[in-house]
């Protein structure tokens, strides 16, 4: 049996409606699948960075200051972009492509 012939003693203002609420439940369960799906992915990638899900610093000045504490035979451009870091607890993008 067609579907056109099954849903034919259903008025078609009924039959927008129906069709309405059913593409609107289809868009919200896929914008949630979505939402669920990229937030676990940020969460996973924000623990694992690489340490085991150990935190290098409590904050980038403190990480700024650990590595300017190594000597690690950085490059002057590097250390001053550290140093930056260290005070202001941001690196701006022209800094970070320079280092």
């Amino acid at each position: 049996m067609q579907i056109g012939a099954r849903m034919g003693h259903i008025p078609a203002s009924r039959r927008t409606v129906t069709m309405a609420i059913a593409v609107i439940a289809v868009i919200t369960l896929s914008i949630a699948m979505l939402c669920g799906c990229g937030t676990a992915r940020n969460t996973h990638q924000a623990t694992d960075s690489g340490s085991g899900g150990n935190r290098l610093a409590s904050s980038l000045q403190a990480y700024a200051t650990q590595l300017l504490g190594q000597d690690s035979g950085m490059d002057p451009a590097q250390k001053a972009t550290l140093r930056k870091a260290a005070t202001s607890g941001k690196i701006s993008l022209s800094d970070y492509k320079a280092a």
